[in-house]
């Protein structure tokens, strides 16, 4: 999970946060996953073929927990390694 405030450039600095990671299938599919982001912000989780909606929330550490999700599904194909970004808007 990434997130941070607006720098005056107009960029946003990156910041790797740990925090939960849900995943969601597709209505009628298995049930949901969750793992968790080290504090690098990295997770894994092996899947099934599908799409799923990804949410992080993160660790209160950060001044309460902030939940966010990734701009697109989740598109997990048999044999790929697959990738989401969630990035998270930290106040």
């Amino acid at each position: 999970m990434v997130g941070g405030p607006v720098t005056a450039t107009g960029e946003t600095p990156v910041h790797m946060l740990d925090g939960v990671i849900t995943l969601r299938p597709s209505p009628g599919e298995e049930r949901q996953t969750t793992v968790v982001a080290a504090r690098a912000g990295h997770f894994s989780a092996d899947l099934p073929v599908g799409s799923y909606a990804v949410t992080g929330t993160t660790s209160p550490a950060y001044g309460g927990s902030v939940t966010c999700a990734a701009a697109q599904l989740l598109r997990v194909v048999a044999h790929e390694d697959n990738q989401v970004d969630v990035d998270c808007q930290i106040p």
